[in-house]
């Protein structure tokens, strides 16, 4: 992120977002969750 790109972030116990710094344009429980949400912000392109 610190080099302009965008990231995700899979939540598990222990790996939560932090308080400070950049934060991920998507998150979520799963990888099903952030892949629908990458689905509904860029759509489904094929």
């Amino acid at each position: 992120m610190a080099a302009g790109w965008e990231a995700a972030l899979i939540k598990r116990p222990g790996n939560d977002l932090l308080g400070v710094g950049p934060q991920p344009q998507a998150v979520g429980d799963d990888l099903d969750d952030v892949a629908d949400q990458l689905i509904r912000r860029y759509g489904a392109e094929g």
